[in-house]
C-alpha cells in the first residue's frame, strides 16, 4: 500500500496546492493507517474494506485520542480513498460509508477588553527583546495573522509607509493592513532593537557584501563571537556582566541605561556612504540575502 501514498501526496501539492502543514498532517495520518493495516496483514490498497476501516477507527478511539483527532484521521482516510477510486487504483471507495465521530462544538474563549490591554502592555520595557515582543504582539493583534506566518515574516514583507504586511503560507500569500499602534511598535523595534538581535552570520554577510573589511569580527554585535576564536569574548556579554554589577547597587540602573539609548538611531550607526550617497544595509538586506540563497 505504501507506493500509493507518495502519489496522493504529490496530488495534494501539485493539483490541490495544499499548504505544507496540510500535506504534513495528511502524510502523518496516512502513515499511521498504513502501519496499522500492515500489522493486520493488509499489504495493498485493493484489500482494504469498509469493515477494516471501521476497525481502524475503533482502534484510534481505543488509543484515547480526542474526538477531533479521530475525526481528522477519518477525513484523511476518506480523502485518500476517494483519490484512489478516482484515479482507478481501486474500483469502489471503501471509505464512502465511514462516518467521522461527532465533534461537540464549543464557543471559543476570548479575552476581555481589559485582558487584551494587559496583554499588549506586558512588554513595557526598552530592552531589544521587549521591543521585539511588543512589536510581535501588536502585529498579531492588528492583523489576526497566524503565529506560523508571523515567525516567517521578512523585513521586505513589512511596508511602514502604506501600513501593510505580506503573509506567506507555502505558495499562498496575502496582504494585511495594520494600524498606527502596530506601525509605531514595529518602527521602534526596527530602529532601536533589531540590530542587537541579528545573528553573527548575518553581520558577517553584511560586512562581506559591502566590502567593509575594517570590521574583523562581529563580537560587538552578537551574543557569542566565533570570528576571533572566543579569546576576547563577546562585548555584549561584557556589558551584561557590568550591568549585573550595577543592578546590585540599584534596580533602576538597568532600565535607565536602556532609556538613555532609546533615541539612538541604529540606521545611522550602521549606515555607510557609497558614491556620495548614504545607505543602510537594513533597507534591502533581507531581500538581497533571499536572492543570494535562492
Amino acid at each position: 500500500m505504501g507506493f500509493e501514498l507518495p502519489l496522493f501526496i504529490d496530488y495534494l501539492k501539485e493539483t490541490k496546492n495544499a499548504s505544507q502543514s496540510t500535506v504534513s498532517s495528511y502524510q502523518r495520518d496516512l502513515k499511521k493507517m498504513e502501519s496499522y493495516f500492515e500489522e493486520q496483514g493488509i499489504a495493498d490498497v485493493e484489500s482494504v474494506t469498509s469493515t477494516s476501516l471501521n476497525s481502524y477507527v475503533l482502534y484510534l478511539e481505543k488509543q484515547g485520542l480526542s474526538t477531533a483527532t479521530v475525526s481528522r484521521n477519518v477525513a484523511s482516510m476518506k480523502a485518500f480513498f476517494h483519490y484512489a477510486c478516482r484515479s482507478a487504483q481501486i474500483k469502489e471507495d471503501p471509505a464512502e460509508s465511514i462516518k467521522a465521530p461527532h465533534i461537540e462544538k464549543k464557543l471559543p474563549e476570548v479575552l476581555s477588553m481589559e485582558e487584551t490591554v494587559r496583554l499588549l502592555e506586558q512588554p513595557s520595557g526598552s530592552s531589544p527583546k521587549e521591543l521585539r515582543d511588543k512589536a510581535m504582539l501588536e502585529l498579531l493583534y492588528a492583523t489576526g495573522m497566524r503565529v506560523s506566518e508571523l515567525i516567517t515574516v521578512k523585513l521586505s514583507d513589512v511596508n511602514l509607509i502604506l501600513n501593510y504586511v505580506v503573509c506567506r503560507d507555502g505558495e499562498k500569500e496575502r496582504v494585511i493592513p495594520f494600524g498606527d499602534n502596530a506601525k509605531a511598535a514595529l518602527d521602534h523595534y526596527l530602529q532601536h532593537g533589531r540590530m542587537y538581535l541579528v545573528r553573527e552570520d548575518d553581520i558577517k554577510a553584511w560586512r562581506d557584501y559591502n566590502d567593509l573589511h575594517f570590521i574583523q569580527c562581529a563580537c560587538r554585535f552578537t551574543e557569542n563571537c566565533t570570528s576571533c576564536g572566543g579569546g576576547r569574548g563577546s562585548k555584549r556579554d561584557e556589558m551584561k556582566e557590568l550591568i549585573a554589577q550595577f543592578r546590585k547597587i540599584s534596580p533602576f540602573i538597568e532600565s535607565n541605561i536602556f532609556n538613555s539609548v532609546q533615541n539612538v538611531n541604529l540606521r545611522t550607526i550602521i549606515g555607510y556612504h557609497k558614491d556620495e550617497e548614504a545607505y543602510c544595509f537594513l533597507d534591502d538586506y533581507d531581500e538581497r540575502k533571499s536572492r543570494e540563497d535562492s
